[in-house]
């Protein structure tokens, strides 16, 4: 009779923690099995708040991101280009037994669906303005032969083959700058057409260089970051000058037109809507972020400090990343107004091993990679 009062009196409580224990231990168990995969790629929506600005801004402009994703892979990211705003393609590697082996493949940073472009080893990867075609060269058919192959994103196969290497494709999609042998060239994809720009001695004459390393094939010359002038007709890119380095400008109607705009150890440049450039490096023993004046050839240092990797859309909001004072890597994004840095502030802190930073196309989305050995993670800023 004790035990039949005892059930009547306390037997809905006795059935709710049952219900309560069987829920949490079923909680426990989904938490184990989620840990366990934390070694699949998995993408995270990380929240605004982790984000907001510590820095002073101007409120002239002010850049306000509306959600962040994170990805990370259980492999290596190497060489990425923005396909879309959901898509990357790049170079990653696994492990052999003996070797690495190095593949060209991409991704949706969304569904987490990566698919093998093909079995190369291509330091350079460029995407045409639509997404639709991916140029990459091969050096290990033979020693000091490159291969440039097209490759089309919707059919998922290679459809053309060019001799030499690629290194800008241009805004039309159907020609891209290149270099093999002893030449700088333009190749017409459409076509097959091939247009010398320079050649290895003009590229020296401006260099000052000297004449033994004339030897070296023009596409181990180390000229890189190439870019175009705002209306077209000319290309930038940074190439060895003496005992550092220099921004060269050629005119592509002119092929006699190879100058030296500024020397000092620049690592990276951006073309402005405006015809001036933006500039990253040391020049006269100063570090910084630099504006380049096409009309005066001269410059101004726009933010000093150690900074490595920025990019700068269209409109001019730029990112870079920076070290502070204690050594800590920062995520920055800001506007550039005529010749002033506005509204600075820090979106991310202490991110570690960047590799790629890059705005997407409609100047909507920043692209990160932060690389590891064997791994990497994914950023991509959405701004209002």
């Amino acid at each position: 009779m004790h035990r039949t009062g005892f059930l009547k009196k306390y037997g809905s409580h006795i059935i709710y923690v049952s219900i309560l224990g069987i829920f949490t231990l079923g909680f426990f168990i989904l938490s184990s099995v989620y840990a366990f995969n934390t070694m699949k790629p998995r993408t995270v929506v990380l929240e605004n708040s982790l984000f907001s600005s510590n820095s002073p801004t101007d409120t002239k402009i002010d850049l306000q991101i509306k959600n962040v994703i994170k990805l990370d892979t259980p492999y290596p990211v190497w060489n990425p280009r923005i396909v879309d705003n959901n898509s990357l393609v790049f170079r990653t590697a696994e492990q052999g037994s003996k070797r690495y082996n190095y593949k060209i493949c991409a991704l949706n940073i969304n569904t987490n669906i990566m698919f093998e472009i093909d079995s190369k080893n291509s330091y350079e990867l460029l995407v045409s303005p639509d997404g639709k075609k991916v140029l990459y060269f091969d050096s290990s058919l033979e020693k000091g032969i490159f291969k440039t192959f097209l490759y089309d994103m919707q059919t998922k196969e290679i459809r053309k083959t060019f001799d030499g290497s690629a290194s800008l494709m241009l805004p039309d999609g159907n020609r891209y700058i290149g270099m093999l042998n002893d030449s700088l060239f333009i190749q017409n994809i459409s076509t097959g057409e091939r247009e010398n720009l320079i050649t290895i001695t003009e590229f020296h004459q401006k260099a000052g260089l000297l004449w033994t390393t004339q030897l070296i094939p023009m596409v181990n010359q180390k000229l890189w970051n190439f870019k175009f002038s705002s209306d077209g007709h000319k290309i930038y890119f940074i190439g060895p000058y003496v005992e550092g380095t220099a921004v060269y400008m050629l005119d592509l109607e002119n092929k006699n037109s190879l100058e030296v705009l500024i020397k000092g150890r620049i690592t990276g440049l951006a073309s402005l809507t405006n015809g001036n450039l933006l500039l990253h490096g040391n020049i006269n023993g100063e570090d910084g972020i630099f504006i380049y004046n096409m009309q005066n050839k001269g410059y101004k240092n726009l933010l000093r400090g150690n900074i490595y990797y920025f990019d700068i859309t269209s409109d001019g909001n730029i990112a870079y990343i920076s070290n502070n004072n204690k050594g800590i890597a920062e995520l920055h994004v800001a506007h550039l107004g005529d010749t002033t840095i506005e509204s600075d502030k820090i979106v991310y802190s202490d991110i570690k091993n960047v590799s790629f930073l890059e705005w997407s196309r409609n100047g909507k989305m920043l692209f990160c990679v932060s690389d590891r050995m064997n791994e990497s993670s994914i950023f991509r800023f959405t701004f209002q």
